[in-house]
């Protein structure tokens, strides 16, 4: 009744609750067998799916409150991952299994959902008694349906067609943010900038230095009546933590909501090309553009995405001075191009100045030298107004007399002005009350993507009264939420702060262990749908690098742990098709110095994982070192998958098939004798498809059956269905069609 009664709250929420609920009952459907086969009987059975429900419900229940898996804490997610693992479940309710094991399993799952979120109460109940009886009568009578007979292959495409297309669609226009509210002086621009955006196809360059209001020029064209009227679907990239194209691929599959794969380009352009109207907009894209490594590429990439005849490309690049006004090339921009923008004007900054400040434009005089510290750049305006607001103009000119002449020794210029707002923001009251808030900006602005209020949390920073600080930030102008729900720092602050003011090593630490929690997670789960957990990790990829980077310092006591997760977060680049994080390649130095056997078994299978886009120096030394570092812990298990990398290595780049299989057979003797069924079964697939795609059927068939076994007995669904797919490969080869 519990279950039923979370099932129709989920059904009330987003498509992603409504997945929770429904692979709920298929989880109770797929275990049900496990449990009436306890000697016990149906009683036992019974009392055991009623502890199992209310397990499920306190579940759902969290997941409903929490608004899905991306605000769960990493510690929670793994506690699901390991009660709902089909393997550990069954061994629950295998014959014979001790009944008070049982319950004091199913007594500590609950307890630990439990104390994380409250059951439904009775008012609730009451709103949902109608439906949660009907749900109810439901799982009954299929739990009734499923102990008559099983699943017939239709009934499970549809439930698996059910599950995986709740939730999928893409809301129009969800990512652009919102029109700018303070916006003057760009009457012209905007204009020019609609007409653009109106034309077909329209392909659009805004370009102008940092803090200039490129995004809200933008914006605010995109929030025109007749720019939404014309397309249909918007999607708005921020570009600050892409450094180059497959980071870039990987950013717009994930917009368009793709699954990751290893070739995404073509997926991308496929999906795109299916909507009548599309805007892709591509926010501060000179961080992957500009270095000339990776500008080749993007603009090739550029050229693909204009073939799209319906697909409309509005891009911000900074210029590096205002004499150039340069376009990636390989695309037929707009005609007239849009002219790089300029500074406010004198009014524009003023009117500007005075709605932050609420003050009156009768006191010019003040007003007027406060804006010539600004130089008219929105953002420098937006700096010092805010300050100007709660401490007033001869305040803030009299700090400004006092700091300008050294930090002006060589000459004003733009940059220097902003400098100067920052410093004086710095040193004003509120930033001075709130010590914790310096801290959390100083960390803030090494993370490019900055951080969602969910990770921020989950960190379990050492800052007093962090939640205060973040407001403190946000109402200094230092920070801002963005349309994503992160804790944004502008860029040009973000790098003052790089330079001058460093985050504490505690603090990075912090955020390298939720870090390091998350991408475990990953790695531990891969093997099921991971699609929540991937979204986080990509949301933090900037930040990740950034994170591990800094920690890669032998001084530091956690050096280790930083090379474990640079291995994870390499193995998440590959695996979701955005090439190599490039940290790899740093580690050489610092394992020469590190003596930790299981640390460098684990580098070098990466390494031998990582061949097709890092070539192997000295193939034949390294593997037998890695051998030798697994050996040395004893770990059958770690051995056996460097041997399944290792025939990978030599099959796919020596074409040395006989020595391929050499190394899978001693990999799945020594999987047998670590007792791992998972690393087994991927071994025995590996040798089933070696022998197949050499003409021997037979034998691949007889491994895909051994490994089908294999995999039911140990619920291993996955590696089930590949054994399947396995075998009837095996036998359309053999010209075995019989049913």
């Amino acid at each position: 009744m519990m279950l039923s009664a979370a099932l129709v709250k989920a059904e009330q929420g987003p498509g992603g609750k409504a997945v929770l609920a429904y692979t709920s009952i298929a989880f109770v459907h797929s275990h049900f067998d496990s449990v009436c086969q306890v000697q016990q009987g149906p009683v036992y059975a019974r009392s055991a799916l009623s502890r199992v429900d209310a397990v499920l419900s306190a579940i759902l229940d969290l997941c409903i409150a929490a608004d899905g898996s991306s605000n769960v804490s990493p510690e929670i997610l793994r506690y699901i991952g390991e009660f709902a693992d089909s393997s550990s479940f069954k061994r629950i309710f295998r014959q014979g299994a001790q009944l008070k094991a049982c319950e004091d399993g199913l007594d500590h799952a609950f307890s630990v959902f439990g104390v994380q979120t409250s059951l439904t109460t009775a008012s609730e109940m009451e709103h949902f008694r109608g439906k949660a009886e009907e749900r109810h009568e439901q799982l009954m009578q299929l739990l009734l349906h499923e102990q008559q007979s099983q699943f017939g292959s239709d009934s499970a495409s549809q439930i698996s067609k059910s599950t995986f297309s709740l939730g999928n669609s893409t809301t129009s226009f969800d990512l652009l943010p919102g029109k700018p509210k303070i916006f003057y002086g760009r009457e012209e621009e905007l204009q020019e900038l609609v007409q653009l955006l109106l034309q077909r196809p329209a392909r659009v360059a805004v370009l102008g230095p940092g803090g200039i209001g490129k995004t809200s020029l933008a914006t605010a064209a995109l929030h025109h009546p007749n720019v939404c009227a014309k397309y249909a679907q918007l999607f708005f990239i921020s570009c600050e933590s892409i450094a180059n194209r497959e980071d870039l691929i990987a950013s717009l599959a994930s917009h368009v909501g793709l699954p990751p794969t290893r070739n995404p380009l073509k997926a991308v352009l496929r999906r795109l090309a299916e909507y009548a109207s599309v805007m892709l907009v591509l926010d501060n894209l000179e961080t992957c553009w500009e270095p000339p490594d990776s500008r080749g590429p993007i603009e090739d990439l550029f050229s693909l995405l204009t073939d799209v005849e319906t697909l409309g490309l509005l891009a911000s690049i900074p210029l590096i001075t205002m004499r150039g006004a340069e376009r990636p090339g390989r695309v037929r921009w707009t005609r007239p191009c849009l002219l790089p923008l300029a500074p406010l004007s004198d009014l524009a900054a003023m009117q500007t100045f005075v709605d932050i400040t609420d003050d009156s434009a009768d006191d010019s005089g003040t007003m007027s030298e406060i804006l010539q510290i600004t130089d008219n750049l929105p953002l420098a305006i937006s700096l010092v107004a805010n300050i100007a607001a709660f401490e007033g103009h001869d305040a803030v000119l009299s700090r400004w007399q006092e700091q300008k002449t050294t930090l002006f020794s060589d000459g004003s210029d733009r940059r220097s002005n902003l400098d100067v707002s920052i410093q004086l923001s710095l040193s004003s009251p509120r930033m001075l009350q709130s010590p914790g808030a310096h801290q959390l900006l100083g960390l803030l602005s090494l993370l490019p993507e900055c951080i969602s209020e969910a990770d921020l949390m989950q960190c379990k920073l050492p800052i007093p009264a962090v939640v205060l600080c973040k407001m403190t930030l946000i109402r200094t102008s230092f920070a801002y939420i963005d349309h994503g729900k992160r804790l944004r720092v502008l860029v040009p602050i973000r790098e003052y702060f790089k330079q001058n003011s460093p985050s504490m090593p505690v603090l990075c630490r912090h955020l390298h262990f939720h870090f390091h929690r998350l991408i475990a997670l990953w790695q531990d789960y891969q093997h099921v749908s991971t699609t929540g957990i991937a979204q986080r990790i990509t949301a933090n990829v900037g930040n990740f690098q950034a994170v591990l980077t800094q920690g890669l310092n032998l001084d530091e006591p956690d050096v280790v742990e930083t090379i474990h997760g640079i291995i994870m977060l390499d193995s998440f680049f590959r695996v979701s098709g955005r090439r190599t994080s490039g940290l790899l390649t740093q580690l050489p130095p610092y394992m020469d110095k590190i003596d930790d056997h299981r640390l460098h078994g684990t580098y070098l299978t990466e390494v031998f994982r990582s061949h097709q886009y890092c070539r192997v120096s000295d193939p034949e030394g390294l593997a037998e070192q890695g051998i030798g570092h697994w050996r040395a812990v004893g770990d059958p298990a770690g051995e056996a998958k460097l041997l399944l990398t290792l025939s990978h290595y030599y099959r796919h780049t020596n074409t040395d098939i006989p020595r391929a299989l050499e190394y899978l057979e001693e990999g799945l003797r020594l999987s047998q004798r670590a007792q791992n069924p998972a690393v087994q079964c991927t071994i025995m697939r590996e040798i089933s498809q070696t022998h197949w795609q050499q003409g021997r059927y037979s034998e691949a068939q007889a491994m895909a059956q051994e490994m089908g076994q294999l995999a039911q007995i140990h619920g291993l669904l996955l590696d089930e269905a590949r054994a399947i797919r396995c075998d009837l490969l095996c036998r359309v080869s053999l010209g075995d069609l019989a049913p």
